[in-house]
């Protein structure tokens, strides 16, 4: 099992009392995949007078979420894809820290559920003019895997002990990992690493008065060229999981996979490894 000291509420009303935020309520909460490993809260309310929110963390992982959305506020520029302004943060570690930041409506998603051919066309708009205003490279140092392969059966490693340790699964779908890996190891070092935002799918984007807002910076890292596509087409089907179906969910990644094959994101055996 992992050792880590995650949040407490006594580190939680600390750092709000630090941060100066008038807490109105508690809007999130997120845990490391068990209910008492408190990762990150998120809080509604007024930061010098103007309607904020308050994110703080506690993460095994590194984050240095203000600081990319700061970077990206910086360099982009888009006026139809967008983020929240940035109003004040402080990194406590690595690992932990808070943010606060402009609140916006996030009532209307980009989309929601299974999309229909004009709504995927639309998310690839925004997804090309990510694409153009993203960074190659990262405000500060953080260390880049240097081999595909490695990064991938390490990525399957870890995600299979977590489910191990939760018994989330049969044992025939962990036989799945070890198929996996041999395919990696046959076709990943035919790729290299890119530098994205690491979340970008549709529940992080929220359209408003023409404009849609790229949200949770958290997750930008380093990461296999091939892994980007599929991961929204997976984060779909994830969120749809009480409403679908395999044959479905098969539809649905080849449709995808046409059109981002269509755009150059990716090649064919790219999506596939990345899927």
């Amino acid at each position: 099992m992992m050792k880590f000291d995650f949040l407490t509420k006594k580190e939680i009303d600390e750092i709000v009392r630090e941060s100066d935020f008038d807490v109105e309520k508690e809007i999130y909460k997120s845990d490391y995949y068990q209910r008492d490993r408190v990762r990150n809260i998120i809080f509604a309310g007024k930061f010098d007078g103007k309607d904020a929110i308050l994110k703080i963390w506690k993460d095994p992982r590194e984050v240095f979420e203000p600081i990319m959305l700061k970077d990206f506020l910086d360099k982009n520029d888009s006026q139809i894809l967008i983020a929240p302004e940035l109003y004040d943060y402080k990194m406590h570690s690595d690992h932990c820290g808070w943010l606060i930041e402009e609140r916006i409506d996030v009532g209307q998603n980009i989309f929601k559920g299974l999309p229909n051919d004009e709504q995927r066309e639309e998310f690839m708009k925004v997804f090309k003019i990510y694409k153009d205003n993203w960074s190659e490279r990262p405000p500060i140092e953080i260390k880049e895997d240097k081999n595909v392969v490695e990064c991938g059966v390490k990525h399957i490693e870890k995600w299979r002990k977590l489910a191990e340790e939760r018994n989330w699964l049969e044992k025939k779908s962990y036989e799945l990992c070890d198929r996996a890996i041999d395919v990696l190891k046959e076709h990943g070092n035919k790729y290299g690493f890119w530098w994205i935002h690491g979340h970008f799918k549709p529940k992080e984007i929220f359209k408003i008065k023409k404009k849609y807002y790229l949200t949770d910076f958290a997750h930008c890292g380093w990461r296999p060229e091939f892994v980007e596509g599929p991961f929204i087409v997976w984060s779909i089907i994830q969120d749809s999981r009480d409403v679908i179906n395999l044959d479905r969910a098969i539809k649905e990644s080849l449709a995808w996979k046409e059109l981002f094959m269509k755009n150059d994101f990716v090649d064919d055996l790219g999506f596939n490894l990345g899927m």
